[in-house]
């Protein structure tokens, strides 16, 4: 939830209520781009639910101590596996890397903690192998944090560990697995600030190739200053995602930016999107033509305050369309953060985003039946293959819960989706969990 994680008290448990509200109004534009072309739409308010999927569980797993969700998705055996931090103490300023995994039904499996006691340790990417997962993110060694990746054995025991990057704050970002059987490894080294951060800045993105025992095939250095998402592309080659600084009129802003490289890394282009303020990216998927879409927020594009973007690029690097989408509930704009950091190409072809939905401000607003604008909820948003509005919801525990804020994404076996969420309203340690939220496939009937 939100760009700076928060200590949030445990103030419910867990609903298994079929719970995913959304609230009156939608307010639409359609057109294009006076300076770009582009097709863009901007919306507040909220969609109709129509086809929107129901909640069917909730559960939330974790330590004692604070915990922040970064990635996770649907395993083979048809549970689900997550990866993120928790605190290295109750109330430490520092943390561990930890790894949950739980069965289909939502019931815990095993925990992993991995980290040095007293350092800053995170967990931010996550595949699965056929013998086990591989973890990514930063580990403590030898002086600093280094990016790191870890083979976990089917229970989440540690196979091997391997370390790069001892030059500066250094960790892995994002995972992909290639055609060969190698992995894709993109993230950034030589930052100044350990633990997890949203946009390392000051920092070298990079992007390496490695085989199934860690070692590097290809290790290359980007010109961006992290690597947060990777995907090899059709041509044996690869693009990463990144969020890159920039002048507008004299000011400097953030735009979303996408780096294109050949099978050896080398770079083949380069591109940014954006307008004339902030626009962020977390998280991207490439369809089956190649293209890309991209998940983030923004400040611009007409935007009061932070709302979720998503933004389509052709193979090419071209951008084709936006998205905007803001206050779900019905909210005041100028004190709600949507702030979204996962996206999928769905099923149909069309593409699913989800995020948060919060107030960060002293202000509170309330009457909406998910709860009030402090309550962070997760958000939901389908758009069609041309990026039409299919429908935009929120989903939480109830008004007087807690925080449900999601974080990241993925596709279930069913057709439906699987929620990973920032929660203190599902599981029984405090005060803040790792939350799975399982949904139905998009138009299922409540019971």
């Amino acid at each position: 939830m939100s760009r700076w994680m928060k200590t949030l008290a445990c103030s419910g448990v867990s609903s298994l209520a079929l719970l995913g509200v959304s609230a009156c109004d939608v307010l639409e534009s359609e057109g294009k781009d006076d300076d770009t072309g582009v097709e863009d739409s901007e919306r507040d308010g909220a969609a109709s639910p129509e086809g929107a999927p129901l909640m069917m569980w909730h559960v939330g797993e974790g330590t004692d101590g604070e915990e922040h969700v970064h990635e996770g998705l649907q395993t083979s055996d048809g549970g689900y596996v997550a990866i993120g931090h928790t605190e290295d103490g109750s109330g430490s300023r520092t943390t561990d890397m930890l790894v949950v995994k739980v069965d289909a039904e939502g019931s815990l499996e095993w925990t992993t903690r991995l980290g040095t006691t007293g350092e800053m340790d995170v967990g931010i990417a996550i595949l699965e192998l056929d013998d086990g997962y591989l973890a990514a993110g930063g580990l403590w060694s030898s002086g600093s944090q280094q990016s790191a990746l870890v083979k976990l054995d089917t229970a989440g025991e540690t196979v091997w560990t391997r370390h790069y990057h001892d030059a500066g704050s250094s960790a892995v970002r994002g995972l992909d697995h290639m055609s060969d059987g190698r992995i894709a490894v993109t993230g950034f080294t030589g930052g100044f600030e350990d633990g997890f951060v949203f946009i390392s800045e000051e920092s070298t993105g990079f992007l390496m190739v490695v085989d199934e025992a860690g070692e590097p095939s290809v290790s290359v250095e980007l010109p961006v200053p992290q690597g947060t998402k990777v995907r090899q592309t059709d041509d044996g080659g690869f693009a990463v995602l990144s969020t890159v600084w920039t002048d507008s009129d004299g000011a400097d802003i953030q735009n979303a930016a996408l780096v294109k490289t050949d099978a050896a890394g080398s770079v083949e282009w380069q591109r940014s999107y954006g307008d004339t303020s902030f626009n962020q990216a977390f998280d991207f998927d490439m369809a089956d033509d190649g293209s890309f879409v991209l998940a983030g927020h923004t400040l611009g594009h007409g935007a009061t305050n932070w709302d979720c973007l998503m933004q389509k690029v052709s193979a090419d690097g071209e951008l084709e369309w936006f998205q905007r989408f803001g206050q779900p509930r019905g909210y005041d704009a100028q004190y709600i953060h949507d702030e979204c950091y996962g996206v999928r190409v769905d099923t149909d072809g069309g593409y699913v985003m989800a995020g948060g939905t919060g107030d960060e401000y002293d202000s509170s607003e309330s009457g909406h039946s998910t709860g009030s604008s402090d309550e962070w909820k997760g958000l939901l948003i389908k758009v069609t293959p041309a990026g039409d509005l299919s429908w935009m919801q929120v989903y939480g525990d109830g008004a007087g819960q807690g925080h449900n804020a999601t974080e990241f994404l993925g596709l279930t076996s069913d057709g439906g989706y699987l929620l990973f969420n920032d929660t203190d309203s599902a599981g029984p340690a405090e005060p803040n969990n790792f939350g799975f939220m399982k949904l139905s496939a998009p138009g299922t009937e409540a019971l």
